[in-house]
């Protein structure tokens, strides 16, 4: 998994530390709940609320943040604590990687996973909010991709093997 990977811990730190509420989804989050594999970015929900677009907005500039995609198009193309307000689906190109940020997916906003979001452990200790195994399950079913069919099985075949026995 090499440097992207490094990389990838590194925005998941920077979140952190800037105190972005959010929930890991995606992939990072297939692997919190037992099942690694490759991912080509972070994937997030993050809290649509003012002052957390706020600290967002300004760590975004810190990291060279340029816009991949949006569901409307930043004005003036300034990334701003409005815009992210305004919520929908946004990515971007940070000093670290890809970074996918979203206000909700799949029916679930911020506040509904971190309901019931468990917490993992990066290797240097750090805690990040992971969306919950059924919380998974069903955004998996939802995109409906190949590589969620995988996940899928590989998550439910680790779930049958924990609860054997």
């Amino acid at each position: 998994m090499g440097e992207g990977h490094s990389s990838q811990r590194a925005l998941l730190v920077a979140l952190v530390e800037a105190d972005i509420r959010f929930v890991v989804i995606g992939g990072h989050a297939v692997a919190a709940h037992g099942y690694e594999r490759a991912t080509r970015d972070v994937d997030v929900v993050f809290a649509a609320d003012h002052e957390n677009c706020v600290r967002f907005s300004a760590l975004l500039a810190r990291l060279d943040a340029t816009v991949r995609l949006a569901d409307l198009p930043a004005p003036g193309g300034q990334i701003t604590a409005e815009w992210l307000a305004g919520g929908g689906h946004f990515v971007f190109a940070t000093a670290h990687g890809l970074l996918d940020a979203l206000t909700w997916i799949a029916g679930f906003d911020h506040a509904a996973l971190e309901s019931r979001a468990l917490t993992a452990e990066l290797p240097d200790g750090t805690e990040l909010r992971v969306c919950s195994y059924d919380d998974l399950l069903a955004m998996k079913r939802l995109a409906d991709r190949p590589r969620d069919h995988e996940d899928l099985r590989e998550l439910e075949a680790l779930r049958d093997d924990t609860t054997e026995g």
